[in-house]
This record gives C-alpha cells, structure tokens and sequence, in this order.
C-alpha cells in the first residue's frame, strides 16, 4: 500500500490542483493536510480580516472534503517534523504541493525536499498558483527576471499562452488515510480555528459585523467568479472592456477576487481562460489580443516573477529592483505627525482619508485607492509609505 500526502499551502481548492491529482494517482491511499508554521503565519503580515479569510478557507476546503469522504488536518509545527512522524508511523511514499512563489517558503521547502531524497520519498511540486511557471520566464529570459512588463509580455509571448485548467479528480476512486492519534497527540490540532486562537482580535471591535465584507474558501470564490464573467461580459455586449477601470464604482459591492487568489481558493487559470473564451466569443477574436483583457492577471505573474528569486523584493534596501530614495525623516515631530495624520485618514483630504480608512476598518483597497493613497504622501510628504502600510497586515487590492 503505498500513501501521499497533499501538503496544502496556497491553492486551497479540489478544482484545478495539478498537485493534488498526483497524489491522488501516484498512490493507494492519501492524507490532505495543512501545517501552520513560521513561514505560514506571522503577526508582522496579518491582520485579524486576512487571518480570518485564511481559516474560513481552510473551513470550506475542509467541508468540501468531507463531501467526497476525506478531512483535512490542520497541524502546527515542523513540516518536516510532521512527515518524518508520518513516515514512521504508517508510511509515506508522495508528498505533493504547489510551488509556493514567495521566497519566504524556499528555506521550507528546500528542507521538506532534503528531507523527502533522504528518506526514499518522492516530492512532486506542481505550478499552479501563476499563470506560467515563473522559473521558466526566467530561464527564457536569459537567466534574469524580466525588470519591465513589456519585457516581461515579449517572454511569455515565446513560451505560448498558460496551461488550461486541469480536470476534476475521481473521488470515487479516491481512499482517505487517517492520521492516528499517535500522530495527533504529538502536534497541535486545530479544530475550527479562530484569529483569537492566534492571539489576533479585532482592530475595531466596533466595526467587527461591517467589515466582514469578503469570505473566504473555494464555494464563495467560484460563486463570485460567475458574478465577475457577468459583470466582464455586460461590458463586452457594450464594446468595452476592463470594467473596473473604465467605468469604476465606488459605492456598490467589490467584484474583486484578490484574496481569492491570492490563497489559492481559485485557480488564476480558470480565471483566465473563462474571461478570455467570454471575450473571443463575444468579439470572434477581430478586436484587440485577449492579452489586453486579462492584463491584470498577467501583471500579478510579472510580479510574483520579479520576487521569486529576490529575497528583498519586499523592501528598498538590497534590492536590485529597487531605487533607493531618500525619504524625510519621520522622527522629526512635524513630520511623524503629519504620517501620523496619513495613517489615521485625518489629512483633510476626503478621498484619501476614505481610503485610509477603510484600509483601517476592512483592510482591503479599491484600486483606485491603492494608487492614489500612496501618491498623495510621495508628493504631500515624501515618506516610505511601504512600511507604514505593513502595520495595516496586509491588506488586500480590489
């Protein structure tokens, strides 16, 4: 009987998971799990809203298992820790994941692979969470990170357009391994997890209800991708395209799927391919490429593209791809109260107090925002807004 595990990280969804399907196929029985660790969480990127969409997906993933008779473990600790217990308790043959793009996960990953050549344990890491792999763009590219989109485009267009969403798996076919207690008993548990289990509460207690404006998990982000193709298509029958940019609303609800994205609950993918076939069969093609259509989602892949190698890319200093600026001191009193002012959406400004704002309450940004915010300090104050926007714990852009 030979058994795997699909080590869950991001791409927390059954639809379109190449890495999950080689669990399933390379093996008899198969254990889904997910392990909280050092480089999975840290205060110093979360916020009581980003954690809580984390667990809720992890919920929905949970109970969506459940549907075709498996569980997913969530487990704190070790990674490696956990597999070698795994190993000796009842056997591992497969470990399958998805590449994880940020360079914080590489350390993990390089022991959990160490680990697995070792120990006579096959690793599979599949791409699933970019468009295109982005360790290919790089060799096609000569080795370097392309430093412009354009560049970036003139790379991809070599390698030929993404994969297609991979097919559904046959849970029918599919037997779930249960960890025993043995196991269990050795690392925490977490059972329904809430952001107070990590310590984390409300930054505005007040505004708890009002700010749960985006759930997390696989069920709601399929459900908002329908939404978001009929709100695309309503602008191809109008000759349009890029809705959101166009035509931007501020008042009615976010057709945004950032977060979504972001942990995996949809796959980019099947994002992509569904609004480029809505687009080719409403224009037959004869308009501009579809490339200017999902424009957007190509210009996460040149980010994630441009980070996956550069481990300071999240910072100005030591970074290639970074000019270094001389920002005003923010330890002189005028001008700690003027960020200060900034940070709390009391520049006088109601548009970018707006923004500041709701940052504060929902944690999340319309685009609109997130390019005016940060523009209006560079040009009023010139501070590092970057650092300052990090104590918000990552927020995301709609």
């Amino acid at each position: 009987m030979t058994i795997a595990v699909h080590w869950f990280r991001n791409g927390l969804r059954l639809h379109d998971n190449p890495a999950l399907i080689e669990a399933q196929n390379n093996a008899d029985n198969l254990i889904t799990l997910f392990i909280f660790d050092e480089t999975t969480f840290n205060t110093k990127w979360y916020g009581y809203n980003r954690l809580r969409f984390l667990l809720e997906s992890l919920k929905d993933l949970n109970n969506n298992l459940t549907l075709v008779g498996g569980h997913l473990y969530i487990l704190q600790g070790s990674p490696v820790k956990i597999f070698k217990m795994i190993k000796e308790k009842i056997g591992l043959d497969f470990i399958t994941f998805e590449q994880d793009c940020d360079h914080i996960g590489k350390n993990r990953d390089d022991k959990v692979k160490m680990f697995c050549n070792e120990n006579e344990i096959k690793y599979i890491e599949k791409v699933s969470h970019t468009l295109w792999n982005p360790k290919l763009v790089i060799e096609k590219n000569g080795g370097i990170a392309p430093f412009t989109y354009k560049q970036f485009q003139n790379t991809v267009n070599k390698i030929g357009q993404p994969p297609k969403p991979v097919g559904n798996i046959d849970w029918l076919s599919t037997i779930f391994e249960e960890l025993p207690t043995s196991i269990l008993d050795e690392f925490k548990v977490l059972n329904n997890p809430t952001p107070e289990s990590f310590g984390l509460y409300p930054e505005f207690p007040e505004n708890l209800i009002s700010s749960h404006r985006w759930y997390g998990g696989e069920t709601r982000a399929l459900e908002q991708l329908n939404e978001r193709l009929e709100y695309e298509k309503e602008a191809f029958v109008n000759g349009f395209y890029l809705p959101n940019q166009v035509n931007p609303d501020l008042l009615s609800p976010s057709s945004s799927l950032s977060a979504a994205l972001r942990y995996g609950c949809l796959s980019i993918r099947k994002f992509y391919w569904e609004l480029s076939k809505l687009f080719i069969k409403q224009f037959e093609g004869d308009l501009l490429p579809q490339y200017s259509v999902t424009s957007q989602l190509i210009w996460r892949d040149y980010f994630y593209t441009m980070s996956i190698e550069n481990k300071n890319f999240g910072q100005m200093e030591d970074n290639p791809a970074c000019i270094s600026i001389p920002w005003n001191d923010i330890k002189i009193p005028e001008n700690k109260k003027m960020l200060e002012c900034w940070k709390t959406g009391k520049t006088g400004y109601p548009f970018i107090d707006a923004g500041m704002r709701q940052l504060m309450q929902v944690l999340i940004f319309i685009s609109f925002a997130y390019f005016n915010v940060p523009a209006y300090i560079k040009i009023s104050f010139p501070f590092s807004h970057h650092p300052h926007c990090l104590s918000r714990k990552g927020g995301f852009i709609t």
